[in-house]
């Protein structure tokens, strides 16, 4: 009688267990959804305000680096290139004067 009732009682458990396990696991997939459609407080909008500004803060500022260094690359590039040109066209100058004698 009292195995019938104990594994009547651990089925049950088991069940019970599983059930919460699979509705614990969908409530999870579906808290950001939840959470964005109940109203916002003024706590959760201050503390995500700051933290909002002070990634957009974060971003702006290594955008501006991003462009500097970029600026940089771009400058030495322009610069090689330019002296490239240069020891090109002086090569090909020498050339057609020897060419001419």
């Amino acid at each position: 009688m009292w195995d019938s009732h104990a594994d009547w009682l651990s089925d049950t458990w088991d069940q019970v267990r599983d059930t919460t396990a699979g509705i614990s696991g969908r409530t999870n997939e579906h808290a950001p959804a939840i959470g964005a459609a109940l109203p916002h407080t003024e706590v959760e909008d201050k503390v995500v305000g700051d933290a909002a500004e002070r990634v957009k803060e974060s971003v702006s500022e290594k955008a501006d680096d991003l462009l500097e260094k970029g600026k940089e690359v771009a400058t030495d590039a322009y610069d090689q290139a330019i002296g490239v040109a240069d020891a090109v066209y002086d090569v090909a100058s020498e050339r057609l004067k020897s060419d001419k004698d």
